[in-house]
């Protein structure tokens, strides 16, 4: 029995595919624990960011301190 796993082309989606599914079916099927590795932050944006509401969606974004906050 194999996996196959194909990533979309364009390199931010394939990295973002690669985290949510490649990587956590590789480690459930090597016998580690499904618990996320990604680091989680809360930041506040300079502008409002329109979100669909019908699915999940990943935005890009660079972070700077500014006043002690990120």
């Amino acid at each position: 029995r194999k996996c196959l796993f194909s990533v979309p082309g364009n390199p931010v989606s394939g990295m973002v595919t690669f985290d949510l599914i490649t990587l956590p079916v590789l480690r459930y099927t090597s016998g580690h624990s499904l618990a996320s590795k990604l680091l989680l932050i809360q930041a506040r944006t300079r502008e409002p960011i329109k979100l669909d509401p019908t699915r999940p969606e990943y935005h890009r974004a660079v972070l700077q301190w500014e006043d002690s906050e990120i």
